[in-house]
C-alpha cells in the first residue's frame, strides 16, 4: 500500500523545517533464494564485497573497513535483511588462518544472520602462488584448518581467494597453488577477465567477471562445472537503483550468470 507521513528536521530542539513524504510499498516479497536460468538446482547469489571488519573495541569508526562490533553487526544484518546473504567478506590471512580471530568473525556473521552453508573469502592471495611441495603441502595444512573452523559454524563449504585481476604469467602462476587446495577440498575464486577461461578454466571455480556481460561465455564456465559472478559495470556511480537493477539485476540472470 501507500504510506503517508512527514519528516521533521529540528536544530537544537527547534523545528526548522518539515518534508512530506509518501512511500509506496510493492505488493511482493523477496525470495529467500533464487535459482539460476539455466539450472534450477543451482543458487542465483547476490553478492559484494564486503570491507567492514570488527576492530574488536567499541568505539565507532569512519573507515573504509575498520567498525566497532555494533557497527559491523548492524550493516551486516543489513545485507542479510535484503537478500545479500553470501557476500565476500574481505579478511586476510591474519584472521583467516588465525584461529582464534577467525571464530570471532564467524560468530558475529551468524549472529548477523548470514546462514552458513557457503563462505566466500574476497581478500586478495589466500592461496598464493608457492610450487615448492613443501610449502604447498603446508599450504594446504592452514587450508584444512580454516575449512575444519569454518564447518564449526556451519559452513560447509569455504570459497579462498587468488590474486586479484591478475593476468597474464601472474595468473598462471597460481595454477599449482589451486590445484593443490583442490586436493583438500578448498575452492577457489577470484576476479578476472576474457582471457582467465583460456588460461585458468579448467582450474577456478568462480570467476567474477570484469568485463561486458556480452562477452562472458558462461556456458563455457558451466561446462567445466565452475561458477561466474560479474561486477565492474559500473564499480561504482550515482545513487540510482535502476542504473544497478539493470547492470547487475534481470540481464545477468537471464544470460546465464550465477550471481
Amino acid at each position: 500500500g501507500v504510506y503517508e507521513g512527514v519528516v521533521k528536521f529540528s536544530s537544537r530542539g527547534k523545528e526548522i523545517a518539515r518534508l512530506p513524504v509518501e512511500l509506496e510499498v510493492l505488493p511482493f516479497k523477496l525470495p529467500d533464494e533464487a535459482e539460476t536460468v539455466y539450472d534450477a538446482s543451482r543458487r542465483f547469489t547476490m553478492g559484494l564485497y564486503v570491507w567492514a571488519t570488527p576492530s574488536g573495541g567499541d568505539e565507532a569508526f569512519i573507515s573504509p573497513m575498520c567498525r566497532s562490533r555494533e557497527q559491523c553487526l548492524n550493516e551486516w544484518k543489513t545485507l542479510v535483511d535484503n537478500g545479500v546473504k553470501y557476500p565476500a567478506f574481505i579478511w586476510g590471512n591474519h584472521v583467516v588462518f588465525n584461529d582464534a580471530r577467525f571464530r570471532e568473525y564467524l560468530a558475529l556473521a551468524r549472529e548477523a544472520g548470514f546462514p552458513g552453508k557457503t563462505l566466500y573469502l574476497g581478500a586478495s592471495g589466500h592461496i598464493g602462488n608457492d610450487t615448492d611441495p613443501a610449502r604447498l603441502a603446508a599450504k594446504q595444512v592452514q587450508l584444512v584448518q580454516a575449512m575444519k573452523v569454518a564447518k564449526e559454524f556451519g559452513f560447509e563449504e569455504v570459497y579462498f581467494y587468488g590474486f586479484d585481476e591478475a593476468q597474464g604469467a601472474l595468473l598462471v602462476s597460481q595454477i599449482p597453488a589451486w590445484k593443490a587446495a583442490h586436493e583438500v577440498g578448498a575452492k577457489v575464486m577470484v576476479s578476472g577477465y576474457t582471457s582467465h577461461y583460456k588460461l585458468v578454466g579448467d582450474c577456478l571455480d568462480l570467476c567474477i567477471y570484469a568485463g561486458e556481460a556480452w562477452s562472458a561465455r558462461p556456458s563455457d564456465w558451466h561446462g567445466n562445472g565452475a561458477r561466474i559472478w560479474k561486477y565492474n559495470t559500473p564499480q561504482a556511480g550515482p545513487e540510482d537503483p535502476g542504473i544497478f537493477r539493470r547492470s547487475y539485476g534481470l540481464d545477468l540472470w537471464r544470460r546465464g550468470f550465477d550471481g
